[in-house]
């Protein structure tokens, strides 16, 4: 966290002082940091040796990483580095098609085409689905698998022009989320006479088309909007050349219980083929037990993680869980054997 102080520290035998001074600016004090590095010395080469290291120790803890950035009002905010989570943990039909379609966009050879061809060198994809069947995961997964960091406006919190200044200040390559588009791009339908919809966010919907389309949105940038309720998009905002691909993330069937199980249960580590056959076998009668359609890959993952070391109890218990009411079926699954993990 920035912090207001100074201390005197030693590098490669020289006495180097750093002070950090935060300038207060409103509610952001974030934008307003000066950090300042004096070294007594005759030659600057000391402070280069020192920046350059820092920049390779940044670089190390970034490899293997996706950094995740948040708005803070029309300010960007570093909020958290996370493991690259692998393309092999989430679990959905389209999944090969949307990793082309994103890895085409971001070839060389495609910048040059738009480029000639004088086309905004933009792609959007909409993830629309139920809770809890793997939109936001897909997001850091493919962040991660293309070298992306994340930047997540919370679009129900901005008005027209911080969300315009957010975009402005964009890097070239990202990708940018909006999750839960259904809170601000309602179609007109749905907002007329509809009092459930909560309270108006500060934007409007023909501000946010013109920032989308607009000059400040960055040449590059990979958008995702992510929504539960697709039917209640105004078409406009996901018309082609806004959105250019849509993914439909589903409740489980029953081939993709089958592959949750197997990806719980089979740790990647060298084991026999007997073993092998074994949680095939158990993945197949498990996705019999379980009824198609009816839970999210989460709920799933929720029920097999509790009996991790052990898929014969995961099997043996599973029409009990199915058998519970949903409000209940979390502390069931606790409860109902001692070989349970903790």
């Amino acid at each position: 966290m920035p912090w207001n102080g100074s201390f005197f520290f030693w590098f490669r035998a020289n006495l180097l002082a750093y002070r950090t001074e935060l300038k207060d600016s409103g509610t952001r004090k974030e934008e307003e940091i000066s950090i300042t590095c004096l070294c007594l010395s005759r030659s600057s080469r000391v402070l280069k040796d020192l920046l350059e290291e820092c920049r390779e120790e940044y670089l190390r803890q970034l490899e293997n990483n996706t950094t995740i950035y948040e708005n803070n009002g029309d300010s960007w905010v570093k909020v958290v580095t996370k493991p690259i989570r692998p393309l092999s943990t989430v679990i959905f039909k389209q999944k090969d098609a949307l990793l082309e379609d994103i890895q085409g966009f971001l070839d060389p050879q495609t910048q040059d085409w738009f480029a000639r061809r004088a086309i905004p060198y933009r792609r959007g994809y909409l993830l629309y689905g139920p809770p809890g069947t793997g939109k936001s995961s897909f997001c850091l997964s493919i962040a991660g698998e293309l070298d992306l960091d994340i930047y997540t406006v919370n679009i129900s919190t901005v008005n027209d022009q911080a969300l315009k200044k957010l975009f402005s200040k964009l890097p070239q390559k990202c990708a940018i989320l909006l999750e839960d588009i259904d809170a601000v791009g309602t179609s007109r339908a749905f907002m007329v006479g509809d009092e459930s919809s909560g309270p108006r966010w500060p934007g409007t919907l023909s501000g946010l088309l013109n920032t989308l389309d607009g000059v400040t949105s960055h040449e590059g940038r990979i958008l995702i909007m992510t929504t539960n309720h697709r039917e209640k998009l105004d078409e406009a905002l996901i018309r082609p050349g806004r959105i250019d691909m849509q993914a439909e993330f589903q409740l489980a069937d029953a081939r993709t219980t089958a592959q949750i199980f197997k990806l719980v249960f089979e740790d990647g580590k060298p084991t026999t083929e007997e073993k092998m056959l074994a949680i095939e076998r158990a993945a197949t009668e498990f996705s019999r037990k379980v009824m198609e359609n009816r839970y999210s890959p989460a709920e799933i993952i929720s029920y097999l993680l509790r009996y991790r070391n052990s898929p014969a109890a995961a099997l043996s218990y599973v029409d009990e869980w199915i058998a519970a009411p949903l409000r209940d079926r979390g502390q069931k699954s606790r409860s109902l054997s001692p070989e349970a993990v903790p």
